[in-house]
């Protein structure tokens, strides 16, 4: 039996662009890279067959930014700090939307569901009083699945291609907390990826960030 697939790789640009303590984060280096869909055979990945995305990433936090951010990035710390707010904000806001929404697909909020969506609302603290906002929008029904593509549009012009997909892992952790991804939950997490521009290859690559 011959296994093959494709997984998506981070990898330093040519020519290489290296902006030395700029990260927002953690204060390392940034770095031009790539993310690259390679095939994989036996899961050991052999070449790369098509270009994603262009971004800085940092290779201590692993979080990622816009390439045309680079004039804010080396702007100082007061520039790098409300770039770095308003990727946390649109992540935040983005992920409680998209979570909460899933969670009530099937008409109602677990527990558990509950105390998981929670605990991520606590995770963003300095956002906090929003993003309670937006879970009680869609507990009391009021969100419709329009506005979770809108958000999500939203956020795919903040974000880089690798920070849509640290968000759409973070939608997977939830749902694989039962063990499983059902059909429905299968077809918004798909479906969330392609209003992102993510290729539906990539879902498994999703996953795997997902059960890191």
């Amino acid at each position: 039996m011959i296994i093959y697939g494709t997984k998506g790789r981070i990898r330093p640009s040519k020519p290489n662009d290296t902006l030395k303590g700029a990260c927002p984060q953690c204060n390392n280096h940034l770095e031009l890279s790539d993310l690259k869909r390679w095939f994989t055979l036996y899961f050991i990945p052999l070449f790369p067959f098509r270009h994603v995305d262009t971004f800085y990433y940092c290779r201590e936090c692993q979080l990622s930014y816009k390439k045309e951010a680079r004039g804010q990035l080396m702007g100082g710390k007061q520039g790098r700090q409300q770039l770095k707010n308003e990727n946390d904000k649109a992540f935040a806001r983005t992920l409680i939307t998209c979570i909460a929404y899933m969670a009530s697909a099937d008409g109602t909020i677990s527990g558990e569901e509950d105390r998981m969506i929670k605990d991520r609302i606590q995770r963003f603290s300095e956002h906090r009083g929003e993003l309670e906002n937006i879970y009680n929008t869609v507990s009391l029904g009021q969100m419709k699945e329009s506005d979770v593509e809108a958000e999500l549009r939203k956020a795919s012009g903040t974000l880089t291609t690798e920070g849509i997909l640290m968000l759409i892992a973070e939608i997977a952790k939830m749902v694989l907390a039962d063990g499983r991804i059902d059909r429905e939950e299968e077809r918004l997490m798909k479906h969330y990826m392609k209003i992102c521009g993510v290729s539906e290859g990539l879902y498994e690559t999703v996953l795997a960030k997902a059960k890191q």
